[in-house]
C-alpha cells in the first residue's frame, strides 16, 4: 500500500536538490525505477538516486506534514519544478490515483509515481573512514589528473580516478592506459 506523503519547502532549494540527486541517473537504464527519485519524509526530507553503481542522497529543508515515502519520475520533476514560481511548494502523494500532487501559487501539477518498494535498496558502507579537506584542494586535484582517465565506458576501471590518503596527504592518479597522471597536496588532517 503506498504511504501518504505530505511536505513543503522552497521552489528553489527543492529544484536545487532534485538536481543534484538526478546527476546519479543514468539516460540509458532500462529499469524504469532507476529514473526516479526516492522521495522520504521521515525525520528530514531525503532525495536519494541511483544507476546501481553511483548513488546520491540529500537532505532537503522543509516541513513534513505526513512521513512515507515515493518515487517520482526525475527529468519530469525537474522540468515541473523549473516552470514554478518562486514560492512555498507543496508536494503530495495521492496513493489512491497513484500519483503525486505538486502545486505552488496557481500551478498545480499531477504525475504519476513509481513504487518505492521496487527502488534499490542502498549498500550499506562498513569500516568506512573519513578525512577532512578543503573543496578546492580536492576539486585542484581532480581537475589536474581527469585529463588522463578514459572516456571509454568499455574500459570503465580506467573511468574514475583512484584516491589514496596516506598520513596527512592525498594523490590523485588518473589513467587510460596510455596516459598516466598523478598529483598530491598535503592536507590537515589525517584519515579516521
Amino acid at each position: 500500500e503506498e504511504e501518504k506523503v505530505e511536505i513543503r519547502c522552497l521552489k528553489e532549494e527543492l529544484l536545487e536538490k532534485v538536481q543534484i540527486a538526478s546527476r546519479a541517473i543514468s539516460t540509458k537504464s532500462v529499469l524504469p525505477i532507476l529514473s526516479g527519485i526516492k522521495i522520504t519524509a521521515a525525520k528530514t526530507i531525503s532525495l536519494i538516486a541511483t544507476d546501481l553503481e553511483m548513488s546520491i542522497i540529500t537532505q532537503v529543508n522543509g516541513e513534513i506534514v505526513e512521513t512515507g515515502e515515493t518515487v517520482a519520475p526525475a527529468r519530469l520533476l525537474v522540468d515541473i519544478l523549473k516552470s514554478l514560481p518562486g514560492a512555498a511548494v507543496v508536494v503530495k502523494v495521492m496513493p489512491e490515483q497513484g500519483s503525486v500532487n505538486i502545486t505552488c501559487q496557481n500551478a498545480e501539477f499531477d504525475i504519476r509515481v513509481l513504487s518505492p518498494a521496487d527502488f534499490p535498496e542502498l549498500p550499506q558502507i562498513t569500516g568506512a573512514r573519513t578525512v577532512a579537506l578543503k573543496l578546492s584542494t580536492f576539486s585542484h586535484l581532480a581537475r589536474q589528473v581527469v585529463r588522463a582517465a578514459s572516456t571509454d565506458e568499455a574500459r570503465a576501471v580506467l573511468t574514475g580516478i583512484l584516491l589514496h590518503f596516506q598520513d596527512k596527504k592525498i594523490k590523485m592518479v588518473a589513467t587510460d592506459s596510455y596516459r598516466l597522471a598523478v598529483s598530491e597536496a598535503n592536507i590537515d588532517s589525517e584519515v579516521s
